[in-house]
């Protein structure tokens, strides 16, 4: 089957009010921006998944959204980086959506901070996050 019909069929699968198992495959983006990209995506009507947890005292956001088809990006932020955000639709959830032992406030842009990627190549994708992207390998 060619890339484009998978990534047809993975998108028609998708209900965006619950997680899926579509969704796993995903990388995540810390940021200090969290609202403006909310704003920018309801602004235009981009479908994602809100997510906020509570971690050692320290309460965190996510938002989930497909970025092309088939292809998933996960923005996540500490509270203290979510300035103006409504928090009212986030869906509250027990577990992390991210390692938070990462001490995130040496963070001064956007940083990939995880890859969810099931694949049958890790070599290549070890290259393509790290070389490519600029990420780090972390046991």
């Amino acid at each position: 089957m060619p890339l484009s019909e998978t990534e047809k069929k993975v998108s028609e699968q998708i209900n965006w009010f619950d997680y899926n198992q579509h969704m796993d495959s995903h990388f995540g983006v810390y940021t200090n921006d969290l609202n403006g990209y909310a704003i920018k995506m309801e602004n235009n009507k981009i479908s994602n998944l809100k997510f906020t947890w509570i971690w050692n005292n320290e309460e965190y956001y996510s938002i989930l959204a497909e970025a092309c088809p088939g292809f998933f990006v996960e923005l996540i932020s500490t509270v203290s980086a979510a300035t103006g955000l409504d928090a009212t639709n986030f869906k509250k959830v027990s577990e992390p959506r991210i390692d938070v032992t990462t001490d995130f406030s040496s963070y001064t842009s956007d940083t990939i901070v995880k890859v969810s990627r099931a694949t049958t190549r890790i070599d290549e994708m070890i290259d393509f996050y790290t070389n490519v992207l600029g990420g780090s390998l972390q046991s």
